[in-house]
This record gives C-alpha cells, sequence and structure tokens, in this order.
C-alpha cells in the first residue's frame, strides 16, 4: 500500500535457458496481463540483454541508462526494473559494488 494504493512487488530470477525464459516470461506476461489497472514494479535478474515486457515501462531505457551494465562478468544489462505505465521513473543507478556477481540497481 503506497499512499492508499495497491502496488504489487514483483521479484523474480529467470533460467538461464533460452526454452525456459520464453515459458517464464510468457507467464510473467500473463500475470501482469491479469492485474489489470493495478500497480506493478517487477525487478530481477532476466539472465539475458534484451528484455521486453508489453505495456510496461523499462526503468532504465525511460530514464536513458539502458547502456549500464548490471552483471560483472558480462557485456550487457540482464538485470531489469519494469513498472507499470502509471508509475513516472525519476532515478536509476547502478552501484558498482562487488556485492555478488550482479551490481545491484536501484531506481525511485
Amino acid at each position: 500500500d503506497v499512499k492508499g494504493k495497491k502496488v504489487n512487488i514483483i521479484n523474480l530470477h529467470l533460467s538461464a535457458n533460452t526454452q525456459e525464459q520464453e515459458i517464464q516470461l510468457k507467464e510473467v506476461q500473463e500475470f501482469i496481463d491479469n492485474l489489470g489497472d493495478e500497480t506493478y514494479i517487477i525487478a530481477g535478474d532476466f539472465n539475458e540483454p534484451d528484455i521486453s515486457l508489453n505495456d510496461t515501462i523499462d526503468v532504465a531505457k525511460e530514464l536513458e541508462q539502458s547502456n549500464t551494465l548490471t552483471f560483472s562478468l558480462g557485456i550487457e544489462r540482464i538485470d531489469y526494473i519494469f513498472t507499470s505505465s502509471d508509475v513516472e521513473p525519476i532515478d536509476y543507478k547502478v552501484l558498482i559494488k562487488k556485492m555478488s556477481d550482479h551490481y545491484p540497481i536501484i531506481a525511485k
């Protein structure tokens, strides 16, 4: 509940296997489609550099930060934050800190 409004927070870690990812992405898309007009934030390790979900805002792209690496062993972004269209992203950062093989991502 944020200022009286329900917000769905979805955290995920998709498979590194492409075929499994396709199934998982389809399930995620169906889940958010079923939310209707409810607000949501999806964040996590998608294990793939070119992900998109229908009717969502990719926070990094929206704020022109999509070229920022999120994985210390890779050369592309594989961690994402997506929101429903009623959320207005105002800030996005990748913290270059060795906390795991992925760098933390933060958005407002």
